[in-house]
């Protein structure tokens, strides 16, 4: 009994912990996927997902880097769901001054 609890309170800690390491409220849209066979293919943009202080620390030189993780599960109708991968994406984005530009 008290472990379904303590799970709970781990899990509402976890998403108050990133909620505040998140600068902002980030949103994803536009998810697409694609199966060809065993291959998948997922794509999607982000929005809103540096706050003004990081744009600034990026544009003063400082490199900062984000993480994606994407799950995905097979959805079965009749039992439970599986999960077929879960794959995390790290990219860095530096400012070029020289450029005007930015480098992901």
């Amino acid at each position: 009994m008290r472990k379904p609890f303590a799970l709970a309170i781990s899990f509402f800690a976890a998403v108050a912990w990133a909620s505040l390491a998140c600068a902002s409220d980030a949103i994803i849209e536009g998810v697409k996927t694609q199966v060809n066979g065993a291959d998948a293919v997922v794509s999607f943009a982000v929005r809103h997902a540096f706050s003004k202080d990081m744009e600034e620390a990026i544009k003063s030189g400082i490199p900062t880097s984000f993480t994606f993780r994407v799950e995905l599960d097979r959805l079965n109708s009749i039992w439970f769901d599986e999960k077929e991968e879960d794959l995390r994406f790290r990219h860095t984005v530096k400012y070029d001054t020289l450029r005007d530009e930015y480098q992901v």
